[in-house]
């Protein structure tokens, strides 16, 4: 359940920020992002099932902006305390009424409450209940408890010892002319009428539980009073009602003011106002009252958002390309490279018909198709882009007077098959009226598909297609180092790898993010630890995929940190996973049984700079191995070691000299011996013994034999004793005879 959360969140945060927080409002970060999911989880599993569900197939939340209302625990805590001061009680079903404004007041029992068809993303809402709903607005406002109308006040009623808060419910309609008033479950005054005009003393209504034996009277404005608190009579001309279980109200409240959200938004993006939003600053209450607003105003259309706009509008993000890490000052996607078959794709945008770009997941497809669209733009082309699971079949008619240049954009276009979607005939009409349809496809489905007989398969016979690979071709990658204007560019030109740089832009954060949150090592330290190892030995030189075996013997290089907790079947499992749809943090390597970091991990690794340090066994485990290019390690573990030998570290220089052979063996272990080191004083002096090299060696044996090492003196002895001998030998054989010796 945790991963297929933290896959959800992963899923949501690539959205737009903007379709993001119409849908899911105030969850710009992972955290809020993951505590609305938890709650709605807990609180609405069928709607949270079903988010899943969406994500899984089309991923994207809704087929048009849908807004998903979980449970929050702090508003409990304001309806116990502010709604409940009568100790009145409310039972499952009425919380779970309440939880969902669209069920409560009515008979129907839906599997998926949150989202009956009653719900519409596309007009604003103005809710207000006792919903213990996330991210919602709360107002509360206290009045004197006056009759602003007659004057007169409620004797002896403290302002806290009213009736509970009320349950304004703004969705109301309005009573028929001729329906009759239901009887009221106790005897109350005649209720006002409900009108578009304010009144001076607005009923404010409470909710109370059904009576034992009581049927629930019907959804319809019926007002009741409340019952009175304890020790206090009832105030004979109070106009506080109850009204009856399951029985909407609307609170009369004066025209919205010009400062109405709702009616600026409306001035701003030339929208009709929503009609059933209703402002209560201006409103009159006798007690204690909470609010509760869900607003969910339509975003301002931009280009090519259900109408037909100019293609050089097309926002990237918009069309689908997804964004990539944020970075100050550059844009949220990189920039585009030119792909070897734009050529290709612009031609076939000009014959007309139906064109699919084909390719794997994060290919690069939208991107693509966005910058074959674009270049259409000094044509004047139009376009509309139609979200998943549209009615396609509106559009011919809607161009039989304005027929021209057109593109209609269908992206994922499996979403756009079947019923109302593309078929046969539409596609012959939309080309007739001057459409050309453009979409994206898995190649895989696109040829399983084609050979089918219905009527979605059968149109995909008639398309025009490219196909992009995954792994760019060298001049794409040169193309990609040669954008020197942006910092993201180069690192993915290195790191991109045979995942592509399209798929390195679009998930090489997120797969990063997922390496290094709290929770994977909390619920994976192994695998956590294996994908460790993996980035280390790319940062140690080591390109190309490695066998298990070694990657487990740089693995305990580290430590543990609870590792043993996780059996290591289990770790590889969860390290090769594809996450996102697209890739695991290991990649398998072209040789069966071998696996390397996904280039992305690297890239951010060094970018972030938040990695410690290789640690030193895991230099040396793969300078011993032979399944590695052991002189690109080499080279790799001098230049990261290097401020540790300048600095005197004797244990590495002595690991370095063990590790190395000829002169730059001799030369570490002078490094160690200037240091005052004794074993390589003695290793440097025998290997200087070996070629010949006597008058070099016996500083260092001296060195040595000073301190103690046996070995040197007994050499020193051995080398000042052939000395002797020889020049014992010189003085008798060579030396002048005494009488001869000149004075």
């Amino acid at each position: 359940m945790e991963r297929e959360l933290d896959w959800l969140v992963g899923k949501l945060l690539e959205m737009p920020d903007a379709q993001r927080e119409l849908q899911f409002p105030g969850c710009a970060s992972r955290e809020s992002l993951r505590s609305y999911l938890l709650a709605l989880r807990e609180q609405s599993p069928d709607a949270y099932r079903r988010l899943v569900d969406r994500m899984r197939t089309t991923g994207r939340p809704a087929p048009a902006p849908e807004r998903w209302f979980p449970p929050r625990p702090d508003s409990v805590n304001a309806l116990s305390e502010a709604a409940l001061t009568d100790s009145t009680l409310i039972t499952d079903r009425t919380r779970s009424d309440l939880a969902h404004p669209d069920l409560a007041h009515s008979d129907r029992t839906h599997s998926d409450p949150i989202h009956s068809d009653e719900v519409r993303p596309e007009t604003a809402r103005s809710k207000t209940t006792y919903s213990e709903t996330a991210y919602s607005k709360t107002a509360h406002s206290e009045t004197a408890h006056s009759d602003t109308a007659n004057g007169s006040t409620t004797p002896g009623a403290p302002a806290d010892a009213l009736a509970p808060a009320p349950l304004v419910d703004t969705r109301a309609p309005a009573p028929q002319a001729d329906a009759p008033a239901p009887q009221p479950l106790v005897d109350s005054p005649p209720p006002a009428p409900l009108t578009d005009t304010p009144t001076p003393a607005s009923p404010v209504h409470h909710p109370v539980p059904a009576s034992p034996g009581l049927a629930p009277a019907p959804a319809s404005p019926v007002h009741h009073p409340a019952p009175a608190s304890p020790g206090l009579a009832p105030a004979p001309a109070s106009p506080v009602h109850d009204p009856a279980p399951a029985s909407p109200i609307r609170a009369s409240a004066p025209a919205p003011s010009v400062h109405d959200p709702a009616e600026a938004f409306a001035q701003d993006h030339g929208s009709a106002r929503p009609a059933d939003h209703v402002d209560f600053r201006d409103a009159t209450f006798h007690g204690q009252v909470v609010g509760v607003q869900y607003l969910s105003y339509p975003a301002a259309p931009g280009p090519a958002t259900g109408q037909w706009g100019p293609v050089d509008e097309a926002d990237p993000v918009w069309f689908g390309v997804r964004p990539t890490r944020l970075v100050p000052g550059l844009p949220e996607v990189p920039p585009y490279v030119p792909r070897d078959c734009d050529a290709e794709l612009g031609d076939l945008l000009g014959r007309g018909g139906l064109v699919v770009v084909l390719g794997e997941p994060c290919a690069g497809k939208s991107y693509t198709a966005w910058n074959a669209v674009r270049s259409l733009a000094a044509e004047g082309y139009l376009l509309h882009a139609a979200d998943p699971h549209d009615d396609l079949r509106r559009l011919p008619g809607e161009l039989k007077d304005d027929p021209g240049k057109r593109v209609l954009w269908l992206d994922e276009l499996s979403d756009h098959l079947g019923a109302g979607g593309l078929d046969r005939r539409l596609l012959q009409r939309f080309t007739g009226r001057g459409v050309v349809v453009l979409g994206t496809m898995s190649a895989g489905e696109y040829y399983r598909r084609r050979s089918g007989t219905g009527p979605a398969e059968s149109v995909l016979a008639l398309a025009r297609t490219v196909e992009l690979a995954r792994e760019w071709s060298e001049a794409e990658l040169e193309r990609l180092a040669g954008h020197t204007d942006d910092p993201r560019a180069y690192p993915a030109y290195l790191w991109s790898g045979r995942e592509g740089a399209a798929s390195y832009f679009a998930i090489g954060h997120l797969l990063y993010d997922e390496w290094q949150r709290l929770g994977t090592q909390a619920e994976h330290p192994r695998g956590r630890l294996l994908v460790r190892a993996a980035v280390d030995l790319v940062r140690c030189g080591v390109t190309e995929a490695v066998s298990v075996e070694l990657l487990v013997r740089a693995a305990a290089g580290y430590p543990a940190h609870g590792a043993e907790r996780e059996p290591f079947e289990a770790a590889l499992t969860w390290a090769t996973a594809p996450m996102f749809g697209i890739s695991g943090l290991l990649v398998a390597g072209e040789k069966t049984g071998t696996w390397r970091a996904y280039g992305a991990l690297v890239a951010e690794a060094l970018r972030s700079g938040g990695l410690s340090p290789v640690p030193d066994d895991v230099w040396w485990t793969l300078l011993g191995d032979r399944e590695v290019d052991r002189a690109a390690v080499l080279d790799a573990a001098r230049a990261s070691l290097r401020a540790r030998v300048d600095g005197g570290d004797i244990p590495v220089i002595m690991r370095f000299a063990s590790l190395t052979e000829g002169a730059e063996r001799e030369d570490w272990y002078r490094r160690a011996a200037d240091l005052g080191h004794q074993q390589a004083a003695l290793q440097l002096a025998t290997l200087l013994l070996r070629r010949g090299d006597d008058g070099q060696a016996i500083p260092y044996l001296e060195v040595a034999a000073r301190r103690g090492v046996a070995e040197a003196a007994r050499q020193l002895a051995v080398i000042y004793e052939v000395r002797a001998r020889y020049w014992w030998d010189r003085s008798r054989s060579h030396l002048p005879a005494p009488d001869t010796v000149e004075e």
